[in-house]
């Protein structure tokens, strides 16, 4: 920040602007830092990076009964000497409680849609619906595919790109959180209920087939119908 003030020679306005250009062309922030050493990753999205990042050097563990579906849950610290190096957060004396650091990490606010993921996962993991790996071929649940498969490439955009979803979707509040800056909490988790939808019915119509059979296409068409009901 020192060298962006420098730069910016003391302007607090320009540095403003600077800091907002940065997100758009980091390329002029590696320039404006030319010669400062940095010792740790800047983020892009830290302030809305994934609850993965936001627990850490916490981790979290979920435990998911087959036969009853519940869930338990469990709390780590990361401590190993690697973590230690990485994470600033080691160096200092002061303490806190688990219950205090998952406050201030708004953990409660992205743990409703954290578990729907977690359903999520676990639906598609005791369908077969992963794909065949060195370290899972000889397990007990059979992988239905293999890395290339275009049906997983098809269900990881879903899960990780919800934008794919959002767009070619029917329903107003779908649409809304791709431009409207007032969309909620609760939009959002609509939405991943959605995708949730969208993943049972696909995979319940492509568990019997070869995905060289299913016409996936036609699939997509029957998404974009029905509005509110799709």
């Amino acid at each position: 920040m020192k060298k962006i003030e420098e730069v910016a020679k003391g302007d607090k306005e320009k540095m403003k602007q600077m800091l907002e250009d940065y997100k758009k062309n980091p390329e002029s922030l590696k320039k404006d830092l030319s010669g400062v050493k940095v010792d740790r990753w800047l983020c892009l999205v830290h302030k809305d990076r994934p609850i993965i990042c936001k627990l850490y050097p916490c981790g979290r563990l979920q435990e998911v009964n087959q036969k009853t579906k519940e869930v338990k849950e469990h709390f780590i610290v990361q401590d190993d000497e690697e973590s230690k190096k990485f994470c600033p957060g080691f160096n200092t004396e002061k303490e806190t409680s688990l219950a205090d650091f998952l406050a201030t990490q708004n953990f409660w606010h992205s743990k409703q849609g954290s578990a729907t993921f977690t359903r999520i996962m676990d639906w598609l993991v005791s369908s077969g619906f992963f794909a065949t790996t060195p370290d899972n071929k000889n397990g007990k649940e059979k992988a239905l595919f293999q890395s290339d498969s275009k049906v997983l490439f098809f269900l990881g955009n879903l899960l990780y790109n919800f934008d794919s979803f959002n767009t070619f979707s029917t329903d107003p509040r779908v649409v809304k959180t791709i431009y409207d800056k007032d969309a909620t909490q609760e939009d959002f988790l609509y939405v991943e209920d959605k995708v949730f939808d969208v993943i049972k019915e696909f995979t319940n119509m492509i568990k019997d087939k070869q995905p060289t059979d299913f016409d996936f296409q036609q699939f997509i068409n029957s998404l974009t119908k029905g509005g509110e009901n799709k």
